[in-house]
């Protein structure tokens, strides 16, 4: 129970920065941790600017058909965080820091099972066992809160492309446009940026953000470390577009167009001869830069007055074909808050999604096969589509505790014709 521990000690030094953005905008509630109010300490903590929190999440697997063999596997992580509104705590007005640290631990059920998908099957898992900085930052609004600029050690998808780790598939959880771009360094890992956000009105945004561009940010040795080594290879650069109507009613959406650009250099993605990259021993051009661009959308569509209803959601993205094996992502999918009257608070949750693989992939591993003899071991399977279905429920048990059951069905996993997947799942989130 290391983490645990690790948990205890930290609990008062830090806080999950999803929840403080949600907290410091609502009143205090001693129900949304399990550790309580602390005896009406940490109220007036909240009153003073600081919240604190320690967010855990466990993600358990085990697949029924595909793969291998039969297998479970459980991963988890914890999250550290603190939030504090430095204008309460300092008189300096508009001003905000945040800290995020998050140690991730255990095993993906792919590796166990011998089960080899686009997109892992349990979200939580990446980047090694380690505890990680994911963000130290000051943000700073301007003008009337119509502008804000933040710096330090960032995480783009905590500004671009936000969208809720609300099912196990990775498929459905975070950013898409971090799993499929070299240079966009996803939740965990973090790098030096910084963004730039003018809100002209209630329902607009407009962002910019820079981002430093280093792969020792992704060595186990520079988890917690604040300074960066190495040599930067270059600048990813973002651009994104929100607009968030309301129709009345709690009827509100939000909608996100974005580009983003890469000025490190990275290999093509098959070799000169047009073959797999794995299978060539040529040495492949390199591409002087790398762009992508996205669209996120939820929409609220109706609810009850006990409960919110259904929100529905569609996200893509696209990476760059010269670069990426995997180079589009979509996935569409809903949430049904208060299903049940008796259960306001639990949450049904369906995603459907595509995972592509370049089509210069595809044709490389195509031609790979017809230089070898008929009914050749040496044959490689010829990548396309893969086609990830989650259904999952959320059982609310407090406001500090869920439970949620998940199954996954995997068609065509790792882009292959006819080899499928079907999984049973479940996650814990406890927040302290």
């Amino acid at each position: 129970m290391r983490l645990i521990a690790r948990a205890s000690l930290c609990a008062g030094f830090v806080a999950s920065v999803s929840l403080s953005n949600i907290a410091h905008a609502q009143s205090f509630s001693s129900d949304k941790y399990l550790t309580g109010g602390w005896d009406g300490l940490r109220e007036q903590w909240y009153d003073k600017g600081v919240d604190v929190s320690v967010k855990y999440m466990g993600d358990f697997a085990h697949n029924v058909t595909g793969g291998q063999r039969q297998a479970s596997s459980y991963t988890d992580q914890i999250r550290f965080g603190a939030y504090l509104d430095l204008g309460k705590l300092a008189s300096w007005k508009g001003a905000t820091f945040r800290l995020e640290i998050v140690d991730r631990n255990g095993n993906l059920l792919n590796q166990e099972a011998g089960l080899p998908t686009l997109m892992q099957v349990q979200a939580i898992h990446g980047n090694g066992s380690v505890a990680r900085l994911t963000q130290f930052s000051l943000e700073q609004e301007l003008f009337d809160d119509h502008m804000s600029i933040k710096l330090g050690r960032l995480y783009a998808t905590a500004d671009f492309f936000s969208f809720p780790c609300a099912f196990e598939n990775l498929s459905f959880c975070g950013a898409l446009p971090g799993y499929i771009s070299n240079g966009w360094y996803s939740n965990p890992l973090s790098n030096y940026g910084a963004v730039a956000v003018f809100k002209p009105a209630n329902a607009w945004r407009f962002k910019y953000g820079v981002y430093d561009v280093n792969p020792q940010n992704r060595t186990h040795d520079q988890g917690l470390s604040l300074t960066t080594r190495g040599k930067s290879t270059g600048r990813m650069t973002l651009g994104e577009v929100e607009y968030m109507p309301h129709f009345g009613n709690g009827l509100d959406g939000d909608y996100r167009v974005g580009a983003f650009h890469n000025s490190s250099s990275y290999p093509y993605v098959v070799g000169v001869e047009g073959l797999p990259a794995n299978y060539t021993l040529m040495p492949r051009p390199l591409v002087g830069s790398e762009n992508g661009y996205y669209f996120r959308g939820e929409q609220q569509l109706f609810g009850r007055a006990d409960a919110p209803g259904i929100r529905v959601f569609l996200n893509y993205s696209h990476s760059d074909a010269d670069i990426s094996k995997l180079d589009e992502l979509v996935s569409a999918g809903f949430w049904w808050t208060g299903l049940f009257s008796s259960r306001p608070d639990d949450r049904l949750g369906l995603a459907i999604g595509r995972n592509h693989v370049n089509g210069k992939v595809t044709v490389a591993e195509q031609r790979y096969n017809t230089g070898l003899p008929a009914g050749s071991s040496l044959y490689v399977p010829v990548q396309s589509n893969e086609y990830p279905v989650e259904l999952n429920y959320t059982l609310q048990i407090t406001p500090a505790a869920s439970f949620m059951p998940v199954m996954q069905f995997i068609r065509n996993a790792n882009g292959v014709d006819a080899r499928n997947g079907v999984l049973f799942g479940a996650r814990v989130t406890l927040v302290f």
